[in-house]
């Protein structure tokens, strides 16, 4: 562990907020800010840096209200640069303050709060020195760091075995800051001075990141299902989490599937042919879908899908129908119904019936499918992606093998940020049917270890250094990424036999991140939401992506008539009268509705449980020190019910629910329903991406720029 001294300085101003130098905080290092002020004895905040600062400890020094020592620690995992503001809630008579970082610290929890154990304090009443002490020895390689507050400027002196960071005396007799550490193992600290003077002090432990056991070397014959077991990974969600990873062969057996052509958003293309009469029925009712050849069910669901892009036709998958704008149930396509949103009450009520019914698709959650790509399946599928040169990246690698796990959430949930809260905003990211993935990269001779990860979720703001990123080229709205980044870079845990690497699952829409905590997500370029999702993509709003040059004719005319009509009847104030009404006019013919000025929402972050021990975790089959209780096995097994078999691992060749690799055959289509005024495809369902190529486009290019 290494601490480096950012800055430290000290004002006698009186002011509410003090500003310090710029600091450069480096990646994932423990950023602590200790304050010491005199005024009214308030709490300071600190914030800047792009992070948030949470108290680890404050206490006021004795002798009067007007003196108080504080600690705040931050942690980045990319890093910052820039100064920090020190708020109070009243004018300050002075103020000193030191930043310190620490590296190769445990990064667990949020903000730096796994880095943080067993914080004490102490005062003392008017005397020449101070001591405290931690309630027990700290752990090897920790550091213990600490700090003293006196009421009036004293000239101090740690004591033997500290080493002295900084020391801060404000003027006018107004108080002392002395910030200490030490790394020798010993749990104390102390101070001196002449001259009596009250006192108070912050002492704890810094941890140090965790030794990681190395993984045990796999032998390269392992099957590929005790790979698949061997590297089951532990998910950390947040316990109100209301959707899970479920099986997606019982979420399609339970599900309707219908046909849709262009224009893919309007109703009246789903379920036959524009023109048809309404209501409009599915291809194949609910609950009668084959998944695998011979297994009941009327038909299969590899039907065409159409192109790989979409086609002149498509498939989609309908568990629970839709709602309206004003959230009321639409469950069939009728003249009438209004099929904005899919319906994630309904669907939720189906995986956590309150009834104690239909227990399938309840029993159903806690799943995932594992593929394992062997070299020569990845030497046969990389020349299928048609740029960069992938076969390139696979002959730098030592035998690889490439284990997917897929996880399918029946909901994604991703309404707007406050003070966004309608309908349009609460809606405007949901849709049904979401995959995630891990991906582990496997390589050597005859025994392998992992040497690279991916996981996916939304585009976050800003990557971790030794990350990059690659979007799922399949999916219009640019919804998901493929993060890759080298194994040592996530938390793992070995055990024997076993190598379970940590992912931690965002609420709701349930992206994988290899640390928890809160992070800042974007949108494409020109894909984002406007006024509140009133409108989404540039800040012109554009109309949806079926509109054609008939459409735009029509709108052209209605444009012109307005304004004409306006001008003609009452001048320049009438042809801008008349301007309005035709661009609200058109906004409602596209599906916006327009509201004042037009201005891009920010884009919710992403956030996972507070911490590991008060969160659901999903796991191997076998207990977990270091967690909470909330601890649940994963349900994969090999199992029958009736005619139908169900397995945790990927057969494309049976399981007709999975696209073939060349896009050719397998189900192409998607595993939520087509809504209406969906112009960019975000509340559509998604179609299942080919993760493998997501994750080697992603290799190449951080090895094209040297990141790895």
């Amino acid at each position: 562990m290494a601490r480096i001294a950012l800055t430290g300085a000290v004002s006698n101003n009186d002011l509410a907020q003090y500003t310090t130098a710029a600091v450069i905080a480096p990646a994932k290092a423990l950023i602590l800010a200790w304050v010491a002020n005199t005024g009214p004895s308030s709490e300071p905040t600190v914030s800047g840096g792009n992070v948030t600062f949470k108290s680890v400890a404050t206490i006021a020094v004795p002798g009067g209200t007007n003196r108080r020592l504080s600690c705040l620690r931050a942690m980045s995992d990319t890093g910052f640069t820039g100064p920090l503001s020190i708020t109070f809630g009243a004018t300050q008579m002075a103020c000193a303050w030191a930043v310190h970082a620490y590296t190769d610290v445990d990064t667990t929890g949020i903000n730096g709060e796994g880095a943080i154990a067993a914080p004490t304090t102490k005062t003392n009443a008017a005397d020449t020195m101070h001591s405290v002490a931690l309630s027990g020895p700290p752990a090897p390689q920790s550091v213990v760091a600490g700090a003293l507050m006196t009421r009036y400027s004293r000239n101090i002196t740690p004591g033997a075995g500290l080493d002295e960071i900084n020391v801060l005396s404000m003027a006018g007799d107004y108080g002392t800051l002395d910030t200490v550490d030490r790394g020798d193992g010993q749990p104390s600290a102390s101070w001196s001075w002449t001259s009596n003077s009250e006192s108070a002090s912050i002492l704890f432990e810094i941890k140090a990141r965790p030794v990681v056991q190395p993984p045990e070397p796999v032998p390269s014959t392992t099957t590929d299902r005790d790979l698949a077991t061997r590297f089951e990974p532990i998910m950390v969600m947040d316990p109100a989490e209301l959707f899970v990873p479920s099986d997606a062969k019982r979420y399609v057996e339970h599900c309707a599937l219908w046909r849709a052509q262009a224009p893919y958003d309007d109703k009246n293309s789903w379920g036959g042919t524009v023109g048809d009469p309404f209501g409009r029925n599915p291809e194949i009712a609910k609950g009668m879908i084959a998944a695998i050849l011979g297994e009941p069910g009327d038909k299969t669901v590899d039907l065409p899908a159409g192109a790989p892009s979409g086609g002149p036709r498509e498939r989609f998958l309908e568990l629970a129908g839709w709602i309206n704008r004003t959230n009321v149930a639409e469950p069939a396509v009728t003249a009438a119904s209004g099929n904005f949103y899919a319906d994630r009450a309904a669907v939720g009520t189906l995986y956590a019936p309150s009834d104690g019914g239909d227990q399938t698709l309840p029993n159903s959650r806690f799943w995932y499918h594992a593929e394992v790509f062997r070299t020569d399946k990845l030497r046969a599928l990389l020349p299928l992606v048609p740029a960069p040169d992938l076969v390139k990246v696979l002959d730098n690698l030592d035998n690889p093998i490439l284990l997917n796990y897929y996880f399918f959430f029946p909901m994604h949930d991703e309404p707007l940020a406050p003070p966004c809260n309608d309908m349009y905003s609460r809606e405007f990211g949901g849709f049904g049917g979401e995959w995630q993935c891990l991906s582990i990269l496997l390589q050597g001779g005859d025994n392998l270890v992992p040497t690279f990860i991916g996981v996916t979720g939304r585009p976050v703001a800003q990557l971790p250094p030794r990350t990059v990123a690659r979007i799922n080229d399949d999916d219009p709205a640019g919804r998901f990424f493929m993060r890759v980044s080298p194994y040592d870079e996530a938390e793992s845990i070995a055990a024997p036999g076993r190598t379970m690497t940590v992912l931690f699952a965002s609420k709701d829409t349930h992206s994988l991140y290899l640390r928890g905590g809160t992070i800042q997500t974007t949108y494409p370029v020109d894909e984002g939401p406007i006024s509140c999702g009133y409108s989404e993509g540039p800040l012109r709003p554009m109309p949806p992506s079926h509109s054609g040059e008939d459409h735009w004719a029509v709108d052209a005319g209605k444009f012109v008539a307005k304004v004409g009509f306006g001008a003609f009847f009452l001048g320049p104030w009438g042809a801008i009268i008349g301007y309005a009404a035709a661009l609200v006019e058109m906004s409602e013919d596209w599906g916006f509705d327009v509201h004042g000025d037009y201005s891009k929402d920010p884009p919710p972050p992403d956030s996972t449980a507070a911490t590991r021990m008060n969160a659901l975790i999903i796991r191997p089959a076998l207990n977990l020190v270091g967690f909470g209780p909330n601890q649940v096995p994963w349900a994969v097994k090999v199992t029958s019910d009736g005619d139908r078999r169900y397995d945790f691992m990927v057969d494309r060749q049976k399981q007709l629910w999975w696209p073939s690799y060349d896009g050719e055959s397998g189900f192409r289509g998607r595993w939520g329903p087509r809504v209406e005024k969906d112009p960019y495809e975000r509340r559509a369902g998604m179609r299942f991406p080919a993760f493998w190529a997501m994750f080697f486009r992603a290799l190449a290019a951080g090895r094209d720029a040297k990141i790895f």
